[in-house]
C-alpha cells in the first residue's frame, strides 16, 4: 500500500456535492399514475399526488393490513420511505415506480450528523450517491452549506465514502457519520492493488507465461483517522482477512517507523509506503531527550544511526537539527556510555537486554568548538541539556586556559553574551577568539531614518569576530534593518562579502542605516595581483577618498596606490567621481602601485608582495604582513625575517629597508625576496 495526502478539490467529491445541492425546479401539483408492486409481486397503479404520497401509502397499508414495522415502501432510487415519521419533506422530482419490500430482505443505513441520526432502509443495489442525495436535500437535519466547508460522509473506519453500492459494504447494518470539513483540507490517499478472479483479468507475455493483472484502487480517509481506523479497514479487504490479527504491523518504508494504532495518519505530498510485516520482526524502544521521551516500535534490523535520521521522531522530541551529525546518543537511562559512531552502525536488536527491559536510548547536542586555526580539529562536547549558559559551555571548554576570551555563533560570528542560554541559540557550532580577534560595531540611525521614533534604538553597538562579514551584521540585524542599508563611515555600502578585518584600523567600526542605496556601483580592480572588489558610493565622493577605501579594503598602503580610469591616471584626489567623462551607474577604475620598490614576503606556501620606500621599518612590513595573512601581530617577537640575497641571513626588526638595501642585495634590485618563519619553540 501506498500513502499520500491529496487536496479535497483534487476528489470527485465537490462536482458531485454540487450537483447534488442544486435547486431542482419547481413541479405541478396534479395527480399522477403511481406504479406499486405488492409484497405477492401484484403491480396496481394508482393516480396519487406527489404532496399525499406518505398519506396515500399509509392508507394502502391500513387497507391492506400491511405492518409498519415489517414492511416498507421502497422508490425507483432504492431507498424506503419512512411512513413512521410524519416531518418528512416531499422529494423532487416526484418518482413513479415503488416495490413493497421486507424491512428484512433491506440494509440499513444510520447517518448521524452532531447529535442527530437519521436511518434510512435500501437495497444491496442502492448506489451511496442516491442515499446521499436524500439526506443532505430532504433530511431534518437542517443543514446550512457555506462557500469555505462542504459536507463529507464518512464510514466506521473514518473512510470517505462518495460511490459505490451498499453491497459493497457487505454489512446489514452501515453506520455513517456526515462530516463538515474546509474546502482547503488535505484527505489521506491510500493506493493498493488487489488479485482479480475475473475471466478476462490476465495477459500472456511472449513465453506463452499467463501473466495475472492487479487491479490498482484508490480510498480516501478523513485527516484526522488513526492507524486503527486504518487497520479495522485493511481487515475487511481480501488481502486482509487471511491474516492473523496480533501477528502483523504497519512500518513505513520512507519514515523507518512502525506506527502506532493510537497515532494519526500522518502523510505527506509524497508517496509514503505501507508495508505489512510480522510483530516478531519489531521491538519496543524509549528515547529521550531532556524531559521529553517517546516509545516507538521499530525493525530489530534497524541501525542505531537510522534513529538520528528520523525526522518525524526529531520533531516530536522538539529536536530541529538538520542531520544526525548534530547529535550524539548515550545507551541506557543514564548519559554515560556514549555511543560511538562505528557502534551506532549496528542494529538495535544488539542493545537488547532482555524482556523485562526495554533498549532505551538518550540523545544528545554535539557541540563543536571551533577556532581560527583552521587546521585544528573543532573541539567535540556532547551535552544532554541545553539549558547551561555560554559562561558554562566557556568553562565546559577550556576557554580561559587556552588564552580565549569570547565564544562567537559560527553562524553569524556574533559574539554572544556569558548570560546567553543555549536554549535560545538555535545552533550547535561556535567559534573561540582571543582578545584581538574581535571587532566592535555601532549602527546608528538618525532621527530623519526612523519611520517609528524608538529613542532606546537610535544606536546599536555589537561585537563580531573579525571573520564576520557586512553579510553576518544584516544577518543579525534583519529586524532592525530591514529592507534598509548600512553605510560604512556614512559614504560607502560594502560589499556583503566584505570582512570587518579590513575594516579595523579604527577601535570601533562606524555604520549609518540609510532608506536608500547609493547610487554609483564601483569596481576596483588591483593591477598587480587582479583582485577585485566593489561598493557602492554617490557622485560627490572624491577620487583620493575611492583610492583611500579601496587600498583599505585591499589591506594596501594608500601612500604607494593611485587610481586609474580608462587608462587615464587620477592624480587629482580633490576631482569628485561627477567630474569623470561619461560616467554612468556602474564605474570601473585600476589600482596601480607607484613605489620605486616592494619587498617579496614568503609565509609558508604563500607569498605577500608589499610596495615600501626607503625608510620603511622592517617591522613595519612583518605587520603588515601578518595582517594580509589574518595572523594576530600582538607578539613580533614568535616570528623572525630572513633576507634572500646572495645567502641567507636573518634581519633585525628595528632595521629599514635602507639598512640592508646595499649590503644584501644589488644595487638596481626593485623587488627585495625575504621569508617569515615561526621561531622554535624551543
Amino acid at each position: 500500500m501506498q500513502l499520500k495526502s491529496v487536496s479535497y478539490e483534487s476528489s470527485l467529491w465537490p462536482d458531485l456535492f454540487n450537483r447534488l445541492t442544486t435547486s431542482e425546479i419547481e413541479e405541478n401539483e396534479k395527480p399522477k399514475m403511481v406504479t406499486v408492486i405488492h409484497p405477492d409481486g401484484k403491480s396496481i397503479n394508482y393516480l396519487w399526488k406527489k404532496t399525499q404520497i406518505y398519506e396515500q401509502f399509509r392508507k394502502l397499508f391500513n387497507e391492506k393490513r400491511y405492518s409498519f414495522e415489517k414492511f416498507i415502501p421502497v422508490d425507483k432510487h432504492q431507498i424506503g420511505l419512512d411512513l413512521t415519521n410524519n416531518n418528512q419533506s416531499l422529494l423532487h422530482p416526484f418518482l413513479l415506480e415503488y416495490s413493497i419490500l421486507e424491512k428484512t430482505s433491506l440494509i440499513q443505513i444510520k447517518i448521524k450528523y452532531e447529535e442527530k441520526i437519521n436511518d434510512y432502509f435500501t437495497t444491496l443495489e442502492c448506489p451511496f450517491i442516491n442515499i446521499f442525495d436524500r439526506c443532505l436535500n430532504y433530511s431534518n437535519l437542517n443543514l446550512i452549506s457555506n462557500e469555505d466547508k462542504v459536507f463529507c460522509f464518512f464510514d466506521e473506519n473514518r473512510r470517505w465514502i462518495y460511490d459505490g453500492t451498499v453491497e459493497e459494504q457487505k454489512k446489514k447494518e452501515i453506520y455513517i457519520t456526515l462530516t463538515e470539513i474546509d474546502r482547503s483540507t488535505s484527505i489521506n490517499e491510500i493506493c493498493y492493488r488487489t488479485e482479480q478472479n475475473k475471466q478476462n483479468n490476465f495477459n500472456i507475455d511472449s513465453q506463452m507465461n499467463l501473466i495475472v493483472l492487479d487491479e490498482e484502487k484508490k480510498v480516501l480517509f478523513h485527516p484526522d483517522t488513526t492507524w486503527k481506523n486504518l487497520d479495522k479497514w485493511f481487515r475487511q479487504q481480501s488481502m486482509g482477512k487471511n491474516l492473523k490479527k496480533d501477528l502483523f504491523s504497519y512500518y513505513l518504508k520512507e519514515k523507518r517507523i512502525v506506527v502506532s494504532e493510537n497515532e494519526l495518519i500522518f502523510s505527506s505530498h509524497e508517496l509514503i509506503t505501507i508495508d505489512v510485516i510480522n510483530q516478531d520482526s519489531t521491538m519496543n524502544v524509549k528515547i529521550s531527550y531532556e524531559d521529553q521521551s517517546k516509545e516507538i516500535c521499530v525493525l530489530k534490523g534497524m541501525k542505531v544511526n537510522q534513529l538520528l535520521n528520523n525526522e518525524y521522531l526529531l520533531l516530536q522530541l522538539n529536536l530541529n537539527g538538520t542531520s544526525f551529525q548534530d547529535y550524539v546518543l548515550a545507551f541506557g537511562e543514564n548519559n554515560h556510555q556514549i555511543i560511538s559512531k562505528e557502534d551506532t552502525h549496528k542494529s538495535i536488536s544488539e542493545f537488547f537486554v532482555d524482556d523485562e527491559h526495554i533498549v532505551e536510548f538518550r540523545i544528545g547536542i554535539l557541540i563543536q568548538i571551533f577556532t581560527s586555526n583552521h587546521e585544528e580539529k573543532p573541539q567535540e562536547i556532547p551535552l544532554f541539556t541545553r539549558k547551561i549558559s555560554i559562561e558554562e559551555l566557556f568553562q565546559i571548554c577550556k576557554g580561559s586556559e587556552r588564552r580565549f576570551k569570547h565564544i562567537a555563533s559560527y553562524k553569524t560570528k556574533k559574539i554572544l553574551a556569558i548570560c546567553q542560554l543555549l536554549t535560545d541559540i538555535d545552533e550547535t557550532r561556535f567559534l573561540l577568539l582571543e582578545e584581538d580577534q574581535i571587532c566592535s560595531i555601532q549602527i546608528q540611525r538618525s532621527p530623519d531614518n526612523q519611520l517609528i521614533k524608538i529613542d532606546d534604538y537610535s544606536t546599536i553597538t555589537q561585537d563580531f569576530a573579525s571573520v564576520a562579514t557586512i553579510a553576518d551584521i544584516y544577518k543579525v540585524n534583519q529586524t532592525a534593518i530591514q529592507n534598509e542599508f548600512l553605510l560604512f563611515e556614512n559614504d560607502f555600502l560594502l560589499s556583503m562579502e566584505t570582512s570587518l578585518s579590513v575594516l579595523k584600523s579604527t577601535s570601533t567600526i562606524q555604520f549609518n542605516v540609510k532608506n536608500e542605496k547609493l547610487p554609483i556601483h564601483i569596481y576596483v580592480e588591483n593591477s598587480v595581483n587582479k583582485q577585485t572588489i566593489d561598493y557602492y558610493s554617490s557622485l560627490t565622493i572624491s577620487i583620493h577618498r575611492l583610492c583611500f577605501v579601496a587600498c583599505q579594503l585591499m589591506l594596501l598602503n594608500p601612500i604607494f596606490y593611485q587610481l586609474m580610469h580608462d587608462e587615464k591616471k587620477l592624480s587629482d584626489g580633490e576631482m569628485c567621481l561627477k567630474n569623470l567623462e561619461a560616467i554612468s551607474n556602474e564605474v570601473k577604475f585600476k589600482l596601480i602601485c607607484i613605489a620605486s620598490i616592494e619587498v617579496s614576503i614568503k609565509y609558508q606556501q604563500v607569498t605577500i608582495l608589499i610596495p615600501c620606500t626607503m625608510q620603511t621599518l622592517i617591522s613595519d612590513l612583518i605587520k603588515e604582513t601578518l595582517l594580509k595573512l589574518n595572523i594576530p601581530n600582538n607578539d613580533l617577537s614568535m616570528f623572525e625575517l630572513v633576507a634572500l640575497g646572495n645567502q641567507r641571513t636573518q634581519v633585525e626588526f628595528d632595521y629599514t629597508i635602507d639598512d640592508i638595501h646595499q649590503e644584501l642585495f644589488p644595487e638596481n634590485t626593485k623587488t627585495l625576496p625575504f621569508e617569515l618563519e615561526t621561531k622554535n619553540s624551543e
